[in-house]
C-alpha cells in the first residue's frame, strides 16, 4: 500500500524553515520557489518565477500567454539557469589576437569542458 509523507515546514511571512521531520500526508502547498532559493539559484530567475507563480494562483492554475523574455537578464547570462560555460567563454575570447597554436590549445580546452558538460566521456 502507498502512504504519502511530507517534510514538516515552519513559516514565518515569506520564510520557512524545514524541520527535518516526516509526517503523514501531502504538503498544504508548493514550496518549490523556497527550495530554488536555498539551492541558490539566481535571484532574478526567482522573482520571474515569483511572477508566474502569482499569475498562475491567480487565475485559478489557467497558463497565461508566455511573455518574451527579459533580454536586460539574459544579455549577460548571469541570471540564466541555463548558462553555458562553453558559449561564455566563446562570446569573450579574442581570436583575432591568437596565434594558430593557442588556437588549437583553446579549442582542445573547450572541447574538453563540452564533453564533461554534456556527460560524455
Amino acid at each position: 500500500m502507498l502512504k504519502n509523507y511530507t517534510v514538516a515546514v515552519k513559516e514565518r511571512g515569506k520564510t520557512i524553515k524545514f524541520l527535518r521531520r516526516i509526517i503523514p500526508g501531502g504538503a498544504d502547498r508548493s514550496y518549490g520557489l523556497h527550495v530554488a532559493r536555498l539551492a541558490g539559484l539566481p535571484e532574478g530567475l526567482l522573482k520571474r518565477a515569483e511572477v508566474i507563480l502569482a499569475d498562475l494562483e491567480s487565475s485559478g492554475g489557467a497558463v497565461p500567454v508566455r511573455p518574451e523574455p527579459s533580454k536586460a537578464v539574459a544579455a549577460d547570462g548571469s541570471d540564466s539557469l541555463f548558462a553555458d560555460p562553453v558559449t561564455e567563454k566563446l562570446l569573450h575570447v579574442d581570436i583575432m589576437s591568437m596565434t594558430p597554436i593557442e588556437a588549437i590549445s583553446f579549442l582542445h580546452t573547450l572541447q574538453k569542458e563540452a564533453e564533461e558538460g554534456s556527460g560524455i566521456t
